[in-house]
């Protein structure tokens, strides 16, 4: 068909969430959130009563209650919370990433993505009305003095 594309034809090549799992793909996504987390640091500060709070994406912004139910199912074995417990480590690896790139150090101090899941799952079992990203980022600020 002469190389064009015609409505409701799907395209040769189609973006899905494999091309994420190619090598690098994920090196890239976290060293463009570095490189964004640094450009917010370089601009200049606002008044504190002008700041307003970010907006917050992703399963951060989950409540430790839904990820203490997930862990307990990836736990048990069940396969729609063993795929839910990977899109939090995702997202952990990726936001840990985004901050070592930012600090230029390791903030979880060769911890490792495992062993901060293990303390973000302790910290929400104490604080189940937390957030993920407040139980992360609790455990990060403890082991490398970020404020």
């Amino acid at each position: 068909m002469n190389g064009m594309q015609h409505w409701g034809q799907t395209p040769a090549r189609t973006w899905t969430s494999r091309h994420l799992a190619r090598p690098g793909s994920r090196l890239l996504a976290a060293l463009c959130l570095g490189l964004i987390a640094i450009c917010a640091d370089a601009a200049p500060a606002k008044p504190a009563q002008e700041r307003a709070t970010p907006p917050l994406w992703g399963l951060g912004v989950k409540g430790c209650e839904s990820f203490l139910n997930t862990a307990k199912g990836w736990d048990q074995g069940v396969d729609v919370d063993i795929a839910d417990y990977g899109r939090y480590q995702d997202w952990l690896s990726g936001f840990v990433s985004a901050l070592n790139l930012a600090t230029g150090d390791d903030v979880l101090r060769g911890a490792g993505i495992d062993g901060a899941m293990r303390q973000v799952r302790a910290y929400c079992s104490s604080h189940r009305e937390a957030d993920f990203f407040n139980a992360t980022m609790g455990f990060v600020r403890n082991l490398s003095g970020l404020r």
